[in-house]
């Protein structure tokens, strides 16, 4: 019953779809990136669709 009313809160109003967003930056696999003392890109096998 919890799952179902936190369901209705949060996740039903959320749009199944969100605009594309704008990338200013590519990152390869094993950039460091300065976030949170530093952040390693991984690269892994593409998974969704386009």
């Amino acid at each position: 019953m919890l799952n179902a009313i936190l369901y209705r809160i949060f996740i039903s109003s959320v749009p199944a779809t969100v605009p594309a967003a704008r990338v200013y930056h590519k990152v390869a696999d094993g950039d460091l990136l300065p976030i949170g003392g530093g952040l390693r890109a991984i690269h892994t096998i593409r998974s969704t669709q386009e």
